[in-house]
């Protein structure tokens, strides 16, 4: 893959923010990818043990593709007090149940649907696989924390009660 690059100074917030065109839709600060909608004064300033290089929940929950898109939950909760949204569970659901929640898809992600993050070519073919089913999970777990007010634990719990009824129905 062919990755075209602008360097460019920026002096609101860092020094050096690479910028990635046009496939990649983002940028590159401290060796992490970051989609081009995550706000760069965010990216900048990560508080300690936040983020995709310090928050391992983070990396895992807020990536796609390669590509950092948002917080996970605890950290959006805990350290950023939902002041950067609400943050990534599994399946890449949001609990909106913190002051002012709003998805991130309906403020700073708007009009990016979650398979437009980052380069579906840096997910194994396995990964890539299991998408679709991925999407649905998440698309009725989400419905079901709008409806109602779950713990982390009580997601867990329904998530895994959901792909274990999905993968029984592909039986």
């Amino acid at each position: 893959m062919i990755v075209m690059c602008i360097i460019t100074m920026s002096d609101q917030y860092n020094p050096l923010v690479i910028r990635f065109l046009p496939s990649m839709h983002g940028y590159s600060y401290d060796n992490q990818l970051y989609h081009e909608k995550f706000p760069e004064e965010w990216a900048t300033s990560h508080l300690p043990d936040t983020g995709p290089s310090k928050c391992d929940n983070c990396a895992f929950f807020g990536s796609f593709g390669g590509q950092f898109f948002a917080y996970c939950g605890n950290c959006a909760e805990f350290e950023y007090n939902f002041e950067r949204g609400p943050g990534m569970y599994v399946d890449y659901t949001e609990l909106l149940t913190g002051p002012n929640c709003q998805s991130i898809f309906e403020t700073y992600m708007e009009g990016v649907a979650l398979t437009e993050i980052g380069d579906m070519d840096m997910n194994t073919d396995e990964f890539n696989a299991k998408i679709p089913a991925m999407l649905e999970r998440r698309r009725i777990l989400q419905e079901k924390i709008n409806m109602a007010t779950y713990s982390m634990d009580e997601l867990l719990v329904e998530a895994e009660l959901i792909h274990a009824d999905m993968e029984k129905n592909k039986k």
